[in-house]
């Protein structure tokens, strides 16, 4: 039973970090020629210094460093934008303490096009999380910044830093109407994608030609059918041989939430379902007794999808959780006086997905966690379920 719980502990953790698999991609070099690639690709949290591709599913895999890009369009659940460039990048801490002076040092880097347009905004995320800002009209480039430090020596008084305000008003000085907004916005993603994008569109003079898209997450709901084998042991009383182990089938109709997740291009996903189950107990001794027992089941599990293509192979893992509905009927042999135990256990299975249909495998042990047997030793369950997403 440990290995069990090893092995499925593994498959967990595999689930969460197992690497994006590629993406379409539209790569121009800075000489102008394009080329369709695919990429390894996983809405990145810190931005890569170089990034892998592809010229075909079958083809070596190759680099991309900064300066070859003049600009990548990543064709994921949306269209992102990056481009390649060399450029100072102010050095702060996420301590005040570190950001009363501003240092720079010239990096070549991606940068993530957030608005492109007269006056187009990027964004950089460092090795440490950090996120700058950079602004760009026709050839003048300049980063926002906003950090907070301290002040006094005491490391009491906290201000921050205002040069972003002065960076945007300046660049927007044919807009006067953006001011008041500058001075009183607090600096980050948002305020400054709306700066930038009202100064780009009536009445001010600028360009909107392109505006990343908010990947927004998604709810789905599914109803699940199927059926299941399960194999019970069983000890009703340990103090009398009142043991049995048996196998048997059983229906599985269950109602599901999923919600996929806004990053790694829409492949990872947290499912909450509730099923309907029913549990057979026996033993031979000492004489063939059967009692059943009807379940309301929760699972909650995480889901990691693969590939691109129509029809796309997934796994899951999660935890179980059963509550008795009802009392325990006996259906045959010896009146023992049984009290129903409660389900805590764990999960994995595997599948294909096409479109909103779905056929998954999945292998639950009902007791594993061990909350409350009362009596049962084991119970091990494989279903084949068929389930549609709406």
């Amino acid at each position: 039973m440990n290995t069990y719980f090893s092995l499925l502990l593994s498959f967990f953790c595999l689930t969460l970090s197992a690497q994006s698999k590629l993406t379409p991609a539209q790569w121009t070099n800075p000489n102008g020629v394009k080329s369709d690639i695919l990429i390894s690709f996983g809405q990145w949290e810190i931005t890569p210094n170089v990034i892998k591709y592809k010229t075909s599913d079958t083809a070596p895999e190759q680099t991309l460093a900064p300066s070859q890009v003049s600009m990548l369009r990543v064709l994921a659940q949306t269209e992102e934008r990056y481009i390649g460039r060399e450029t100072p990048v102010a050095e702060f801490s996420r301590s005040p303490s570190a950001n009363y002076s501003i240092n720079r040092t010239n990096k070549s880097i991606f940068l993530q096009t957030l608005v492109e347009g007269r006056l187009s905004l990027y964004k950089y995320q460092d090795e440490n999380r950090i996120v700058h800002f950079f602004i760009q009209m026709d050839t003048s480039w300049e980063e926002l910044i906003f950090h907070t430090y301290f002040v006094d020596s005491d490391q009491k008084i906290i201000r921050q830093h205002t040069k972003y305000q002065t960076s945007l008003l300046r660049a927007t000085l044919d807009c006067p109407s953006l001011a008041d907004r500058i001075r009183q916005s607090v600096p980050g993603e948002r305020s400054f994608v709306d700066i930038i994008t009202s100064y780009n569109t009536t009445p001010c003079p600028g360009i909107l030609t392109f505006k990343q898209t908010k990947i927004k997450g998604k709810l789905r709901i599914g109803l699940r059918l199927g059926g299941a084998v399960t194999y019970n042991q069983t000890a009703f009383d340990y103090s009398r041989p009142y043991s049995g182990q048996h196998t048997f089938l059983q229906p599985k109709v269950a109602l599901g939430f999923q919600y996929i997740l806004p990053r790694r291009n829409g492949s990872r996903s947290v499912l909450l379902e509730f099923l309907y189950d029913k549990q057979a107990y026996e033993t031979q001794a000492p004489v063939p007794t059967r009692i059943t027992q009807n379940y309301f089941q929760t699972s909650l599990s995480v889901r990691r999808r693969f590939g691109v293509k129509a029809i796309k192979p997934f796994l899951n893992a999660g935890l179980v959780f059963g509550i008795p509905t009802g009392t325990a009927r006996r259906t045959y042999g010896w009146p023992l006086d049984y009290s129903p135990a409660s389900q805590s256990g764990m999960s994995i299975g595997a599948g294909l997905l096409r479109m909103h249909w779905e056929l998954e495998t999945r292998f639950v042990s009902h007791h594993l966690l061990g909350f409350d047997r009362k009596g049962v030793n084991q119970s091990l369950a494989g279903m084949v379920t068929f389930a549609v997403w709406l």
